[in-house]
């Protein structure tokens, strides 16, 4: 009898040690995967998260997710816009771009118009470039994005752009 007590001890013992190790094992798993996210969220760059809160942001027919920025004297950067076609068939729609402050002279942006082909229940996104000269003045300077369909009638709201010039 007393044989048979001293073998289950020991059985049990080796199922407790097993359960530990496994624990032991998804634990270190667990947090060797943890790790390795958060080193990958790390290496991520300001314009990579920039440009999926971009897509998070976006809603609408005419959008544009990240609307100012601050732009240094003598540098280039692109804002993007998001134009989805629900007009029921295949449509070209015109983007334009205009100053609404006075003084955009140290300023160049491109394109100012552009007809843009969508299919229907599509989206399409295009960017406009925007250089500022090494003489601009600091302030923040505003842009108006308009888009028409084919017949000429605005198509969504207006949205503007915003720069910052320091």
């Amino acid at each position: 009898m007393q044989n048979k007590k001293g073998i289950t001890l020991s059985v049990n013992f080796l199922v407790v040690i097993i359960l530990a190790l496994v624990i032991l094992g998804f634990s270190v798993y667990f947090l060797a995967s943890i790790i390795s996210r958060a080193k990958g969220l790390g290496e991520m760059t300001q314009q990579d998260l920039d440009k999926k809160i971009e897509s998070i942001q976006c809603e609408g027919i005419v959008c544009i997710p990240i609307n100012y920025k601050q732009i240094e004297r003598g540098k280039f950067d692109i804002f993007g816009i998001k134009i989805y076609n629900n007009k029921g068939e295949f449509h070209t729609f015109k983007v334009e771009v205009n100053a609404v402050s006075k003084n955009v002279l140290g300023i160049l942006w491109a394109p100012k118009e552009l007809d843009v082909p969508i299919r229907t229940n599509e989206e399409k996104r295009i960017g406009i470039g925007f250089q500022i000269e090494k003489n601009t003045p600091p302030g923040i300077y505003i842009f108006n994005v308009k888009v028409y369909d084919q017949s000429g009638e605005q198509y969504g709201s207006t949205a503007q752009i915003r720069i910052g010039v320091a």
